[in-house]
């Protein structure tokens, strides 16, 4: 059984200049033998991401993100932000919050299609191989990430998604060539395809900190951060919610791996508790500890920045994909023996 590693940081000036690499666009190209003290410096971005700025490192440690409270709350979503956490959820007041409110409490119990059988999995890639472009949403930027850099990212490679109501996704990675693909959702679920498997949170952190999950080469998740952490599927509160889930893959996808994302871009605001919208503010800390590559479509920075742009309805929110790379900075493994313990018992 593998034990997991949870990678942390030197400060970036203690490494060693003979232990610098630059990660190269080809995860094949990256040298991911032994990670000790080795610094992965970051490439200079094209011209159009120079306004994103992600941290080298998330401000809090990354044990605090696999501490994170996994169970279901009790009772319906609070339709207030609690006293307690409301500088936390407006970022000391910088970002503006309004009221959007639902109650689609699945964490805990079944989700929305809670079994997912060959012949709707086989009808969505007959679907993705017409280059149809509407399913849980317009995923016109989805084939242009996946056209751009499936092939190194995806192709024959094992993959991560996070939040799935149904496998819209999982069928675009399997069309892509992805070898296998694991399934994060609050909601339970039961696949019958033998590439696709499924986790409620409780059960993957179980897992992967028992060492039963190897850590994936790529991620996938598209209109799901933005909603961790706000009481609307179930879960427990937690104004950082989203910056520690993508810390966490900073373990769970491997060093000079991809990670796509999809969030509300590009102005930082909040509607309580639908979702999070992301702006320059957020996003540096949402990609703490992550290389922007690319951004789908091209010109996402220059559009819905601000917020009398905004909508209501959730399917017209302007949600590109970023493409993302783990560089880490330098790193340290370090086992996650007392937590991975808890685990066990």
């Amino acid at each position: 059984m593998t034990q997991p590693i949870i990678l942390d940081y030197y400060p970036r000036n203690s490494c060693r200049k003979q232990d610098r690499y630059f990660v190269d666009s080809s995860v094949k190209q990256l040298d991911q033998g032994n990670l000790s003290d080795k610094c992965f410096a970051a490439l200079a971005l094209p011209v159009s991401f120079l306004t994103v700025h992600p941290l080298s490192r998330p401000d809090f440690p990354l044990v605090q993100a696999w501490l994170k409270p996994e169970a279901a709350r009790f009772g319906e979503a609070p339709r207030k932000i609690p006293g307690s956490l409301r500088n936390g959820y407006s970022m000391n007041g910088i970002i503006s919050i309004r009221e959007f409110y639902f109650d689609n409490a699945y964490l805990g119990g079944s989700a929305l299609t809670s079994v997912w059988s060959l012949d709707t999995i086989n009808d969505l890639r007959a679907r993705v191989r017409a280059r149809q472009t509407y399913f849980n949403y317009d995923s016109s930027f989805v084939y242009q990430a996946l056209d751009a850099h499936g092939k190194k990212a995806v192709s024959s490679r094992r993959g991560l998604v996070i939040g799935s109501e149904k496998p819209w996704l999982e069928v675009f990675l399997l069309e892509y060539g992805a070898d296998h693909v694991t399934t994060l959702e609050f909601g339970a679920i039961i696949s019958q395809h033998p590439q696709i498997r499924t986790f409620t949170p409780a059960n993957f952190t179980a897992a992967f900190l028992q060492g039963q999950i190897e850590p994936f080469d790529f991620l996938f998740t598209y209109s799901s951060i933005e909603h961790d952490g706000l009481g609307r599927y179930g879960d427990v509160l937690n104004p950082s919610g989203d910056l520690e889930t993508m810390a966490r893959m900073l373990s769970v996808v491997k060093p000079g791996g991809y990670a796509f994302v999809g969030i509300p871009c590009c102005f930082d605001a909040l509607d309580w508790n639908a979702h999070r919208t992301y702006g320059h503010r957020r996003l540096a800390m949402l990609f703490a500890g992550w290389r922007v590559v690319g951004v789908f479509p091209a010109n996402a920075l220059n559009q819905s920045r601000k917020p009398k742009l905004r909508v209501r309805q959730l399917g017209s929110v302007f949600q590109p994909v970023w493409v993302l790379q783990n560089v880490m900075g330098c790193v340290e493994q370090k086992l996650l023996g007392t937590i991975a313990g808890i685990f066990k018992e």
